[in-house]
């Protein structure tokens, strides 16, 4: 046809994102969080909860990949999400922190002992501590240097079994 422009080739797959938390400030990605968290929570049938918990795992992926771009901006959401006592809010903060442990390894060492520890009053969040449980194998495992292994279990030691 006359006229038309061929468009260029576009290498891969475009990215694809439920929630574009690029452009939502913090307030509105720690909210729909927690609202996402409060409706797995009171769901009962297996599927909406496998729904609720798809839309949580979404979240936290976006915002996973938000680190690449602005590592500093999901560092500051971990620590407000860490700091929280919402159990919600820890329990993301333990699945998105190590995303930011190439930008600031010592913050991911201390967020996630902080959690797995539980806050410093003595109460605990349960579920917030099984997920770091299970997110600092796979941290030592996956990402960390040798010496960053040794001195991430030698801190982890003082509070118990890793």
């Amino acid at each position: 046809m006359t006229g038309e422009v061929p468009q260029p080739e576009q290498e891969g797959t475009p990215e694809v994102r439920l929630f574009n938390v690029d452009a939502m400030n913090d307030e509105q990605i720690i909210l729909l969080n927690r609202a996402l968290s409060a409706t797995a929570e009171q769901e009962t049938l297996e599927d909406s909860f496998a729904m609720s918990g798809s839309l949580l795992n979404q979240l936290a992926t976006d915002v996973r990949d938000l680190a690449s771009r602005d590592p500093e901006r999901v560092k500051q959401l971990v620590h407000r999400w860490a700091k929280s006592s919402e159990s919600a809010d820890r329990e993301i903060a333990a699945e998105v922190a190590s995303s930011v442990v190439h930008y600031d390894y010592d913050f991911v060492r201390d967020a996630l002992i902080f959690i797995y520890a539980g806050m410093p009053d003595g109460e605990s969040c349960l579920g917030a501590s099984e997920v770091a449980a299970g997110a600092i194998p796979e941290l030592i495992r996956d990402y960390l240097t040798p010496e960053q292994a040794g001195d991430f279990r030698a801190r982890l030691s003082f509070y118990g079994e890793q």
